[in-house]
């Protein structure tokens, strides 16, 4: 169905003005994502991809055959399997019951329920804290950050690492890619709010890395402020990606002002994605510096 932006706003000014928007808004994830479609086995690219990820996490972090390596939203279980076929202990959790189902039937011990503190607190009573959690390109769906930090605290061994990987919001701004920003992504992450984020909360951000997968990821290594042991070059990864961040002004307001408009005009013209490019990187200049997040607020530079 079609409607004009006027009856849009409308209903949406209702919406937001409702005394049952708030308990609406926490059922979304469930309509969302209790029964899901995409699974990461039927790509040949993620398949290579996951695979390629778990060999550096294995080298980054030290991880030994014996380890517990948790992931939530583990989808169909493709990244672990690659553990598992390592002989490391592997569980994961994911909220869609029809996708948990099929992984726990194919041989990966899947637990279908969101991510938090409680079912944290309740993975660790039963199989002991996690030398490694992963999270792979599901962050970006979670409104509710804080909740899955304190629900990493809770199961993180004292030497453990959690990985996550992201949708980069520079390779985002860079090239151009609006059609990223829909329903399902409500958090565009960038490196010095997430290390500012980690600091805040006890956690240090011990590396980060980019990558081209899904237009451009984001690759973030995070420990314990100071059990977790230094991994190597990456104090230099962080402070160089920030350094990047920071010479495109990705942190300013007017930065963003001036992206969203041309955008919604490219987006009515016709012109080649490569031509979009050139344009995109025609903003990356100096403007005013305004950091938009706070040390006590979740690493989201951007949200449409």
């Amino acid at each position: 169905m079609i409607v004009s932006k006027a009856k849009y706003d409308r209903v949406k000014t209702k919406l937001l003005k409702s005394p049952k928007y708030s308990s609406a808004s926490r059922l979304l994830p469930k309509v969302l994502f209790r029964n899901y479609v995409y699974v990461s086995g039927t790509s040949p690219v993620m398949v290579q991809h996951l695979k390629e990820y778990a060999v550096d996490a294995i080298e980054m972090c030290g991880v030994q055959k014996g380890d517990f390596v948790f992931e939530f939203g583990s989808n169909d279980g493709t990244l672990l399997k690659h553990f598992q076929e390592l002989d490391m202990k592997t569980l994961g959790m994911d909220p869609a019951k029809n996708i948990a189902d099929m992984a726990t039937a194919n041989g990966q011990e899947t637990i279908a329920d969101f991510f938090g503190a409680a079912t944290a607190k309740e993975v660790r009573a039963k199989h002991g804290a996690a030398r490694l959690i992963c999270a792979n390109h599901c962050c970006a769906h979670i409104d509710d950050f804080h909740g899955v930090v304190q629900g990493v605290k809770e199961l993180l061994a004292p030497e453990g690492v959690w990985i996550f990987e992201v949708g980069y919001l520079l390779e985002v701004f860079n090239k151009g890619l609006f059609d990223t920003i829909y329903h399902e992504h409500v958090d565009f992450h960038s490196v010095e709010p997430i290390r500012r984020f980690c600091d805040a909360n006890g956690l240090k951000l011990l590396s980060a890395s980019t990558n081209s997968i899904q237009g451009g990821s984001l690759r973030c290594y995070v420990g314990w402020d100071k059990t977790t042991p230094a991994l190597k070059g990456g104090a230099d990864s962080v402070a160089e990606l920030i350094r990047q961040e920071v010479a495109i002004s990705l942190h300013s307001q007017q930065t963003f002002k001036r992206w969203v408009g041309l955008s919604r005009r490219l987006a009515e013209t016709k012109i080649t994605q490569q031509t979009q490019r050139v344009v995109f990187r025609a903003l990356s200049l100096p403007t005013t510096h305004i950091t938009l997040s706070s040390a006590s607020t979740p690493p989201t530079m951007f949200r449409p």
